[in-house]
């Protein structure tokens, strides 16, 4: 009797994550058709897309040097699209833009928490508010150059 009750309790646990699941991503159904020409511009149909991409599709897949950057650049997105001229495809540049900013935010986020939780730990309880700011901002910043001249001049020796 008691595993039937379990099993009970496992399936109302399961069907209130997939009701959140689905309540949360039902906006990406919305955005489907877009983002399948931002991931994989060369195999999308262009009468499949939406009517405002269609022309920029069809020039993009007849453009035999993207084609190459693209399969050449294996499956990295953001360095292909750097190689796609914003004048002669705008509307798929702006749909780049969108998709992959939406996508570098969540990344910064759950970089700070894996940051955070490698840091603030059970062994390192003592690590002030302070310090551990000072570590997310080295971690998350892109291209802090530490000035070393004026770190020394802060740290000279006294001579007695």
């Amino acid at each position: 009797m008691g595993a039937i009750e379990n099993l009970d309790e496992y399936q109302n646990a399961l069907q209130q994550l997939y009701d959140e699941f689905a309540s949360r991503f039902k906006e990406l159904e919305n955005i489907k058709p877009e983002l399948r020409i931002f991931m994989t511009p060369f195999s999308v149909r262009a009468e499949d897309a939406p009517s405002n991409f269609q022309i920029e599709l069809i020039k993009l897949q007849c453009d035999a040097i993207l084609k190459d950057r693209y399969y050449h650049f294996n499956g990295n997105l953001i360095s292909f699209y750097k190689g796609v001229s914003q004048q002669k495809y705008p509307k798929l540049h702006a749909l780049t833009l969108r998709f992959v900013a939406m996508f570098g935010t969540t990344f910064v986020c759950e970089q700070m928490f894996s940051v955070m939780n490698l840091n603030k730990s059970k062994s390192r309880s003592c690590l002030s508010e302070a310090s551990l700011e000072a570590i997310l901002r080295i971690a998350t910043a892109k291209s802090i150059v530490p000035n070393i001249g004026k770190l020394v001049a802060a740290k000279r020796c006294q001579k007695s």
